[in-house]
């Protein structure tokens, strides 16, 4: 997993995946591409065909690297805003599409803060 982290990281350094802004001020460059926890793995990137591609990539040398495979029955995308055609874009990764809100390692995603599930 550690391979895996380097890589993602090596990717949003080179500017392939490009993830979110974790503070908003104009002096704040800190940008998350990536979580892990244990096996699980979250990639926060753009609707992009191309960042999309380099994380098929990413994933295929870690498969071939580590011999531990990728349950893509088990992974999803998730479209935050408005998304054009995410099922092309979740093929590209050879998952599936899913919807906000959800749970991931037990946390609700996407769901409003004030929320009675939350």
């Amino acid at each position: 997993m550690e391979g895996l982290n380097d890589m993602l990281k090596r990717a949003q350094t080179n500017n392939c995946i490009r993830g979110f802004k974790v503070n908003c001020r104009a002096d704040s460059n800190m940008m998350i591409s990536h979580l892990q926890y244990v096996d699980n793995t979250l990639v926060f990137c753009e609707a992009d065909r191309e960042q999309l591609k380099v994380l098929r990539v990413i994933f295929i040398l870690f498969e071939a690297t580590s011999g531990l495979y990728i349950n893509w029955y088990k992974s999803f995308i998730y479209p935050v805003n408005e998304v054009i055609e995410p099922q092309s874009l979740a093929d590209i990764l050879g998952g599936n599409v899913g919807d906000l809100p959800t749970v991931y390692l037990g946390m609700s995603l996407g769901a409003k803060s004030k929320s009675k599930g939350i």
